[in-house]
């Protein structure tokens, strides 16, 4: 503490009226004590760095799950999926920032034009796939994964605008 602030501290002390104590409300939280000691400065802890990954995936059909059992869904039926659309390999590009936000863009096959956007803690990740351009009617999604030794290992559940094309694709990526 400066001198000047511990003399101004100090008279205010001194000006205060000391003949009638200071009531209590029963009902206030108790009085916290402030040290007004200078804490020693600490140097600042260096900020985790920015980690790319680079990698393939493999885009495949995926079944909709209907369940059988339930009255409700008796007359739903998933719609008619060409095998053969929007299937196959392609690339992505990822980066995970220090505070663990991740993005990305993938480039190439079925997937692509697409942004990727999630968030990476205690080793798992997760988050979005979106259209580059909204109206173009392709793939977008969520995916979820893991580190894996020098790399990471996705999954992504993506479908069409109107969810008749429904795909998995497994990603598997290495750091650049």
């Amino acid at each position: 503490m400066t001198r000047a602030a511990a003399f101004a501290l100090a008279l205010f002390l001194v000006a205060c009226p000391k003949d009638k104590p200071a009531e209590v409300d029963a009902g206030a939280p108790p009085a916290v004590s402030v040290s007004v000691a200078a804490a020693p400065v600490e140097a600042a802890a260096p900020a985790a760095k920015e980690t790319s990954y680079q990698g393939t995936y493999k885009a495949e059909p995926s079944p909709l799950y209907i369940p059988s059992e339930n009255k409700e869904y008796g007359s739903v039926k998933q719609a008619k999926d060409d095998a053969t659309k929007m299937v196959g390999d392609g690339t992505l590009t990822l980066t995970v920032d220090g505070s663990g936000r991740v993005s990305g863009t993938i480039d190439a096959g079925p997937v692509a034009p697409a942004v990727v956007e999630g968030v990476m803690s205690d080793g798992m990740v997760s988050g979005s796939v979106r259209r580059k351009d909204p109206s173009d009617d392709g793939l977008s999604g969520s995916f979820f994964g893991k580190l894996a030794g020098d790399g990471m290992e996705l999954t992504m559940k993506l479908s069409d605008a109107n969810a008749s094309t429904l795909r998995e694709a497994k990603a598997s990526l290495k750091k650049k």
